[in-house]
């Protein structure tokens, strides 16, 4: 019986080649669509579950709580660790601290030649660094690898970028300008997958040693240093109960311990499930993880539709051998046993394409989705089982409807000749499934082109400030003022000054402050935050910034930088001159007018102690600007003059070119920055660009969902085909009286199309607020944003009836154009 049924599916496949290429084409497209979602899906889910003992480690994080914000933070300052282990000793096995700490890393050939790099990846660790996690060591051991304050762990890359193919062991390097090193062993790349990504891993005691820092001294500060601090818990430790423990914990250690709570993330949910913010790796979202593969399982769900309405389609042509089979005996279910292994094998046919479609397009969706996904075929149990299970379900969903459909045709009607496919209740259902298609489709027309449309407003919006024509040069160490000489003296150069970080790239980190008559009182007593940055003189200037009240800096009154008191060693500056934005003088309940005089503070405090404290008086007040990106609103930001004296310049210059030859601009302005700085790498890039770059994860979810929603109108395409074949075989003598009665061809066409023409609008009504609801969701993620109007929403509409109409006419063009005769012949 069952080769009977498979030899019957083949023959019947194969006498209909162009409806089971249709039917392959579609389910091969949704199948490959699912199955690099679950490779991507596969993928972001392992992130951090290589390491041994994964289960047992937790990153702690810190919950702020602040008038007017609730947020998390994933650094702590470097003394939380020098108090946590000793308090928890029966929980926490053992804990390290990460400092990132990018810079220039020198090695020093002999013979004047010298390898300098700037080392993204150049981190600080404790030694126990190696006990939580797992690291693989190509040469040195985990053991002894940073218990010297000049040692260094090199990762294989990094080694090969310094030393070549000698050995680095024992090799010396320099970090920046002040620490000594020493390889002293060399570990394998960390995997894609990981959260914790470095190059170059230094000792925590060598950053001691570049602040003059004692060695042997704790961190005493909850704020100083910058640390994402990491704990392996013991065996039979409760992490809920740790986790609950923490408040009271900072009660013990921290005066301002009801603003700064501590709490346990677990590593495997770092990258997808944390919310904390300035974290040291990449992170994904769990959203994006379900948007995906929803997308994912209805573009496969359309092409099942497509299989239901092909089949019932051509139930007419297969009605007789319905009719046949039941007049010999077989029962229902014995037809719909037929009809879903039809649907189980052409589904498996599917695959076989699909695979291929997925080893053609994956290295595409690599690129766009800035992947290095890969199909193992061997020894990937999981990814067979999830392949198998989308095959049989796949079937068995296309195959369902049809196979129930077909098997309750009537024998002796079928045979007699009076039975008519279409019939019915199968008329509705075949059209609410076109409906359904095309609803998706214009969700996800929608979709692309508002994603389309936030995108260009990001990247194209006027940000306040003068951003074209503009590079951004790293400063790492380089002499700001010698640079400044040498850059202004380049051809093609109109200008330089320089700022902590380049207006539109803001971090949105930022310091209490206390203003007016009471801006010395306590720090407990905080009742807002203000961005600080360091400029030049001439950064509103040259930034094409507007002042509104009060005055620029002024480079004839040495007074704007202020007075560095001798015995502090942490960063205090007083009488100094401060620049505000309008929202900064709002925050203070003034005009701008009113604001210029106002006294001033920001600071960093803790337990008695300020690391930093910067006073001042307001003497101007800027027009509002994007200092950060479009995701987040404009905050209150203070500007204040860099101490270039004290080496407390802005981290970057900003050099206003002429237009021209981008590739000749860099070259003279390297030229003139080795001139100055010849070990300091150049870092440039075009500030317009960089800015571009910041939307680089919009970019990719706009390209994504654009592949979606191409594949998904094909599919719903091919669905649309496959109901105006049924239409046109169902309506051949009503076309053929009306050619007699001398019907036009395109008179007819119109008449097929125009029921198709009504479930498009039906669909557009339906799922266009679905779309207006699920994208304003999204836009919400924005602080600045489009408004979908009007303009989308038709353009969405005019797109999906032109598809329509062009997936329709062909076949509506075919049935017109037919000889009346072969339909009326025995009438």
């Amino acid at each position: 019986m069952l080769f009977n049924y498979l030899k019957t599916t083949f023959r019947n496949l194969w006498r209909r080649k162009g409806y089971t290429a249709i039917n392959v084409l579609g389910l091969s497209m949704g199948l490959a669509c699912c199955l690099i979602i679950v490779l991507f899906v596969q993928d972001e889910m392992s992130y951090d579950q290589h390491h041994e003992h994964a289960d047992r480690i937790y990153r702690v994080s810190q919950e702020v709580t602040r008038p007017g914000e609730e947020e998390i933070w994933a650094w702590t300052g470097g003394g939380l660790l020098e108090d946590l282990v000793p308090d928890f000793p029966d929980q926490v096995e053992t804990a390290a601290r990460m400092l990132p700490s990018a810079g220039v890393v020198v090695r020093d050939r002999g013979n004047g030649s010298v390898v300098s790099l700037r080392e993204e990846g150049f981190v600080f660790l404790d030694p126990q660094w190696f006990d939580i996690f797992t690291h693989e060591f190509v040469q040195g051991s985990a053991e002894t690898a940073l218990t010297d304050p000049s040692s260094v762990v090199l990762t294989e890359s990094a080694a090969k970028r310094y030393f070549g193919d000698e050995d680095p062991m024992g090799q010396p390097l320099r970090y920046g300008s002040a620490l000594d090193l020493i390889v002293t062993g060399v570990i394998a790349d960390p995997p894609d997958n990981s959260h914790i990504q470095f190059e170059v891993a230094a000792s925590v005691s060598g950053f001691k040693r570049t602040q003059d820092f004692p060695v042997e001294a704790q961190f005493g500060s909850y704020w100083w240093p910058f640390s994402y601090t990491y704990v392996k818990l013991s065996e039979n430790a409760d992490a809920a109960a740790l986790d609950a423990a923490l408040p009271e914990f900072a009660k013990r250690h921290r005066e301002e311990a009801e603003s700064y709570v501590p709490r346990l993330e677990a590593l495997t949910d770092l990258y997808l499930y944390s919310e904390a913010r300035s974290t040291n790796g990449p992170t994904g979202s769990i959203q994006a993880v379900r948007v995906f593969s929803a997308i994912a399982l209805v573009v496969l769900l359309l092409a099942c539709i497509n299989f239901m309405n092909l089949a019932t389609a051509r139930s007419a042509r297969r009605a007789r051998e319905v009719g046949v089979r039941k007049a010999v005996g077989a029962g229902r279910s014995q037809l719909v046993a037929q009809f879903l292994g039809e649907a189980v094998v052409l589904s498996l046919l599917s695959l076989v394409v699909a695979i291929g479609l997925v080893e053609i397009f994956l290295p595409a969706f690599n690129q766009i989705a800035a992947r290095s996904l890969e199909v193992v075929y061997l020894g990937n149990g999981t990814y067979w089982l999830i392949l198998l299970s989308l095959v049989l379900a796949t079937g068995l969903l296309s195959g369902s409807y049809p196979a129930l459909y077909l098997s309750k045709f009537a024998p002796v009607k079928v045979l007699k000749g009076t039975f008519a496919a279409g019939k019915s209740g199968n008329v509705v259902v075949r059209k609410g499934l076109v409906v359904f298609q095309f609803g998706i489709s214009v969700v996800l027309i929608a979709c692309t082109l508002i994603a389309l449309a936030q995108l260009r407003f990001l990247q194209n919006s006027n940000l306040g400030f003068e951003r074209d024509q503009v590079v951004r040069i790293r400063l790492e160490g380089a002499n700001y003022d010698l640079l400044k000489n040498e850059l202004t003296a380049t051809p093609g150069v109109l200008g330089v000054t320089s700022a902590s970080t380049p207006p539109g790239l803001g971090s949105g980190s930022s310091l209490p402050y206390r203003s007016g008559i009471d801006y010395m009182s306590a720090a407990q007593e905080e009742d807002s935050r203000m961005a600080n940055q360091q400029v030049d003189y001439n950064f509103v200037e040259q930034m094409g910034l507007n002042i509104v009240a009060g005055r620029d800096f002024d480079p004839n009154r040495p007074s704007d930088r202020g007075v560095w008191p001798e015995d502090q060693y942490f960063l205090h500056i007083y009488e100094r001159a401060f620049l505000i934005n309008e929202t900064a003088a709002a925050a203070m309940g003034k005009t701008p007018e009113e604001a210029l005089g106002t006294n001033m503070r920001l600071y960093a405090f803790e337990n008695g102690t300020y690391y930093t404290d910067l006073r001042g008086t307001v003497v101007g007040v800027i027009e509002d600007f994007h200092y950060r990106s479009l995701r987040n609103r404009i905050e209150p930001a203070a500007y204040s003059l860099a101490d270039t004296d004290r080496g407390h310049m802005g981290g970057y210059a900003l050099v206003k070119v002429e237009g021209g030859d981008a590739a000749e601009t860099m070259a003279r302005l390297e030229r003139s920055f080795k001139a100055v700085a010849p070990t300091v790498p150049f870092d440039a890039t075009f500030l317009d660009q960089e800015i571009q770059n910041m939307y680089l994860r919009e970019s990719r979810l706009s390209s994504i969902v654009g592949v979606f929603t191409l594949l998904g109108i094909v599919i719903a395409c091919l669905g649309l085909i496959g109901l105006a074949t049924f239409a046109a075989e169902q309506r051949t003598k009503e076309i053929g009286v009306r050619k007699v009665l001398g019907a036009s061809v395109p008179g007819l066409v119109g008449l097929l199309a125009k029921e198709f023409v009504r479930l498009v609008v039906v669909a557009f009504v339906l799922a266009a607020p679905l779309a207006w609801v699920v994208m304003n969701r999204w836009l919400e993620n924005f602080a600045y944003h489009i408004e979908p109007g009007v303009g989308i929403f038709a353009a969405t509409g005019a797109a999906a009836l032109a598809v329509a109409l062009l997936s329709v006419s062909w076949q509506a063009f075919q049935a017109a154009r037919a000889n009346p005769v072969e339909s009326l012949r025995y009438e």
